[in-house]
């Protein structure tokens, strides 16, 4: 008896978090239908800014020192020193 209850709690849980879980969902789509600024991009243009991320150098921090720097030279620079 006791065994079933303890399944049914926990039935009942998981379906309230479900239910929360779609509630917010629905909330969220019409915040993101009625967004009149959404700018949309192609694959292309989204693999062309991904493109220039990783292979140019930038200041990203100033204050903190933080800089990127190209994916191909912070690899060479892990395998050298890990090679050390």
């Amino acid at each position: 008896m006791k065994k079933n209850l303890k399944i049914t709690g926990i039935s009942l849980i998981l379906l309230m978090l479900l239910f929360m879980g779609c509630a917010s969902d629905t909330s969220d789509q019409s915040a993101q239908t009625e967004t009149a600024d959404v700018k949309k991009i192609s694959i292309q243009e989204l693999h062309s800014q991904e493109d220039k991320i990783l292979t140019s150098y930038a200041l990203l921090d100033a204050k903190k020192g933080i800089y990127r720097i190209p994916i191909s030279k912070a690899m060479e620079l892990i395998a050298a020193e890990v090679a050390e």
